[in-house]
């Protein structure tokens, strides 16, 4: 009998240390980390601590150019350091599930949602009949939590919101029967009803004896849901321990310094009304179908001034950037950059006007030719002589907290949290007087969310760069927009200062999002100073 058999662990590594050709370090250096049946163990840490190879790995996804060492790796009982691609695959659905941080990358956008569910039946389950698999897909969508789940399964990808797709993977993750579910940033950009959705449907998976690996950058959410946390950094564990122990009685000087790194939630004063830089009046778009995405929508966004964009998924929050920027046309409304007209104008004028307003997209991935370098990603916003945009380059990487020699590498190299901070990179290229953020900080550890946002803040301070931001996450817009407006359904619910919305909200709606904010639900005050 194995040590994780004895022990009812479902997958137990030790000394695990994963080497990517080309890179001197090691990616994970002698990790050791088991999950039991009905425990929540997480792994946090910054961006490229190692979090995601480490959880790759243990499904055999490490990569062809990556070297894998470990003393032991077992899953359910079984030495996988043995297995080849045929064995990772059997186990891969049938014995464990994984949920990324990208839903709609992960699922396919030419096929329905039932097709993507029932890919892992027809896997490890070739017996069962199309009616039985039918039954089961839908089955599966109602305990995902996902309403009038026959429509939904009709649907693609693109046509449901980000709370619904990311309830679909988790669906599709657990099809097979999966003991172990391997969650990397479940939550990552959703708004926080859905988030506590999520989490509440994690739990009960839990609950029922499941295993659940999470991996997050949100002590918050970790500590809602983890019984155990590991704390990685340069692919190392630096802490692990009980989660009320390590996120409550930190030892190690960087755990502290992620839950200092946490925002406060401490609304910005109101600022003295500045000259707009961006006005909507009555905003209103139909989708095909008859969906209103926006009705009768209005802000005004003043020079240097942050306004913080909050609401549920599908709400009308990203509908509104994307008029806001020009790509997409208004039915009705219309917007005004610097009080000339914006969104009326035909596109050859406005290509001239697109430096001034620049974009922070919510998925980086989606943003980036995945053959160009990120050196060429961010100087094709430069442009210049090639030794100056070098330079520029290098200087808009150090100021997002990336190392200059990152510009060598592609994409798809970077870990999320890179990905998203050389987006910033590129949008701050071209010294705009707006930029649009469309949660562009939800893939970022703590600790880096709060250096862009500081950056945000001292550009703000510098240029008079107004920003008009877009999150789920309404302690970061405590900490960063002096204005907030809360959107449901297409339409501005509520508005105004911050710190008056957060202190005595007037729609039911505002109260609920306030009451469902993550927080850190051990006592920070008990940790020993440094």
């Amino acid at each position: 009998m194995t040590i994780a058999e004895k022990d009812g662990h479902l997958v137990e590594v030790a000394g695990l240390t994963v080497r990517f050709e080309g890179h001197r370090e090691p990616a994970v250096d002698g990790v050791d980390l088991a999950v039991a049946a009905g425990e929540c163990v997480a792994l946090v840490g910054e961006s490229g601590s190692g979090k995601s190879v480490t959880a790759r790995t243990l499904l055999g996804l490490a990569g062809k150019n990556a070297h894998v060492r470990a003393e032991r790796l077992v899953v359910e009982g079984r030495d996988a350091l043995a297995f080849d691609e045929a064995d990772w695959r059997k186990v891969r659905g049938s014995r464990v599930g994984m949920v990324s941080q990208d839903a709609l990358s992960s699922l396919d956008p030419l096929r329905r949602v039932r097709a993507e569910i029932a890919e892992p039946l027809v896997v490890h389950q070739p017996k069962q009949t199309a009616a039985a698999r039918s039954r089961t897909v839908l089955d599966l969508l109602g305990q995902a939590g996902i309403d009038d789940p026959g429509t939904r399964a009709a649907q693609y990808p693109h046509e449901l919101s980000g709370g619904l797709r990311q309830r679909a993977l988790i669906a599709s993750a657990l099809a097979a029967g999966p003991r172990l579910l391997i969650a990397d940033e479940p939550t990552t950009a959703l708004d926080v009803v859905v988030q506590e959705r999520i989490l509440d449907l994690l739990g009960h998976y839990r609950d029922q004896g499941w295993g659940v690996l999470l991996i997050s950058h949100d002590l918050a959410v970790v500590s809602r849901l983890a019984d155990r946390v590991l704390v990685m950094r340069d692919g190392r564990v630096v802490e692990s321990g009980p989660a009320d122990r390590v996120l409550g009685r930190p030892e190690h000087p960087y755990t502290r310094q992620l839950i200092e790194a946490i925002p406060k939630g401490r609304p910005r004063p109101a600022p003295e009304p500045a000259a707009p830089v961006l006005t909507a009046t009555g905003l209103g778009k139909t989708y095909r179908g008859g969906r209103v995405a926006l009705h009768d929508v209005s802000l005004r966004l003043g020079a240097g001034e942050a306004l913080g964009v909050v609401g549920e998924s599908g709400s009308g929050k990203s509908t509104l950037a994307r008029v806001v920027l020009g790509l997409i046309r208004p039915d009705s409304g219309a917007v005004l950059l610097d009080e000339r007209p914006w969104s009326a104008e035909p596109e050859r004028r406005r290509r001239a006007r697109r430096r001034e307003i620049q974009f922070v997209q919510q998925n980086p991935t989606a943003a980036f030719d995945p053959r160009w370098t990120v050196g060429r990603i961010v100087g094709e916003a430069v442009g210049g002589p090639r030794s100056a945009r070098r330079l520029r380059v290098g200087e808009l990487l150090d100021q997002v907290g990336l190392r200059p020699e990152l510009a060598a590498r592609r994409a798809h190299q970077l870990s999320g949290g890179q990905r998203q901070r050389v987006a910033i990179a590129r949008a701050l290229a071209t010294d705009p007087r707006i930029l649009v953020c469309d949660e562009p900080v939800s893939a970022l550890d703590v600790s880096v969310q709060a250096q862009v946002l500081e950056l945000l803040a001292r550009l703000r301070a510098q240029t008079g760069v107004a920003l008009l931001f877009i999150t789920h996450d309404l302690g970061v817009v405590a900490d960063v927009c002096e204005r907030v407006m809360i959107m449901r359904a297409g339409e501005v619910v509520e508005a105004g200062p911050t710190a008056s919305v957060f202190a005595d909200p007037a729609h039911a709606y505002t109260r609920e999002l306030l009451d469902t904010i993550p927080r850190l639900s051990v006592a920070q005050s008990s940790a020993p100073k440094p």
